[in-house]
């Protein structure tokens, strides 16, 4: 993935950026997550069923702010739009991606993650975000 410079350039250095997205009554909820950038593109993963899936579809507007494991916010929030990526080979990419940043832990997390649908008996699965500028 590239480092070119752009407006996300601070928030590269981190290990989590703090998500900002916006319910339709306005409020604000931030979560920490982990991500990747390509070409001055963010790439989050998260589950299909995450709030911030809904929240996004009713509003692409986010912010991002480099942040701890926990969420404590370390800096000045940068504005973005998100979206759903669909392309299979740009997904690839991301999940390849997100497993050379976060190795073992990206690997373990997707793996137990897999159990939980398992017994649950559920087909959804990860879905990843696009964040532009």
């Amino acid at each position: 993935m590239s480092t070119q410079t752009t407006p996300f350039a601070p928030l590269l250095k981190e290990h989590y950026v703090s998500l900002t997205t916006f319910r339709k009554n306005g409020a604000a909820v931030a979560t920490p997550v982990w991500f990747v950038e390509s070409n001055g593109t963010m790439y989050i993963g998260t589950d299909a069923t995450a709030g911030k899936v809904k929240r996004i579809c009713n509003s692409s507007r986010v912010t991002l702010a480099p942040c701890t494991a926990k969420g404590k916010v370390l800096g000045s929030h940068v504005e973005g739009q998100a979206s759903i990526v669909s392309d299979q080979e740009e997904i690839v990419r991301v999940q390849a991606a997100l497993a050379r940043t976060y190795g073992m832990q990206f690997r373990l997390i997707g793996f137990f993650q897999g159990i939980a649908r398992f017994l649950r008996r559920r087909t959804d699965n990860f879905v990843y975000l696009a964040i532009v500028p």
